[in-house]
């Protein structure tokens, strides 16, 4: 699931999940309501809006005239931006964000759309429902029940090498910028 991270007003950095609901960034990173400029009848606003075709991984910065943005440097010149993983978020005298879309290992029950194949560490068949974990790194399913528990079996995962600690947290965080 797609997130922000923003800065509390202790300076530290803080993880605002984006579950698929659009997203008003000027009230979000002002925390209170954007007023308009003289002589404008509504205030330059940005808006993080979800992708329909791409569901909750895609994500749109959208900015009204007005509003000066900069996503990793450049200028919403055309007032729409596709976002992609670490851009840097800059909203004119309000604020800065990070959009990212690493995910955590989690155990959940297999949908019907993702029991497909099998499991790269048993190499058994993937059934809907039963408990397992999407790798964040590559997204391959493995089982994690006590009878199957594929995933946490070794420290890296069977396919991209990544941590399959459930506990290990996100990967990047705004301070590595």
């Amino acid at each position: 699931m797609a997130h922000l991270w923003m800065s509390d007003d202790g300076g530290d950095w803080c993880v605002l999940s984006l579950n698929g609901a659009d997203v008003d960034l000027t009230t979000l990173l002002a925390r209170e309501q954007p007023t308009a400029e003289a002589g404008s009848e509504v205030a330059p606003r940005a808006l993080l809006l979800r992708e329909p075709s791409t569901g909750s991984s895609g994500w749109l910065l959208v900015t009204t005239k007005g509003c000066r943005a900069r996503v990793s440097g450049k200028s919403v010149a055309t007032g729409i931006r596709r976002l992609v993983d670490r851009d840097e978020i800059l909203l004119h005298g309000l604020g800065r964000c990070y959009f990212s879309t690493e995910t955590l290992a989690r155990i959940e029950p297999l949908s019907e759309e993702d029991a497909t194949g099998c499991c790269p560490r048993c190499k058994q068949g993937l059934t809907a429902g039963q408990p397992a974990v999407k790798c964040p790194g590559c997204g391959v399913w493995h089982h994690q029940s006590d009878e199957l528990p594929c995933w946490t079996y070794a420290e890296r995962c069977a396919i991209c090498g990544g941590s399959t600690a459930l506990d290990s947290g996100f990967s990047w965080t705004p301070e590595e910028m």
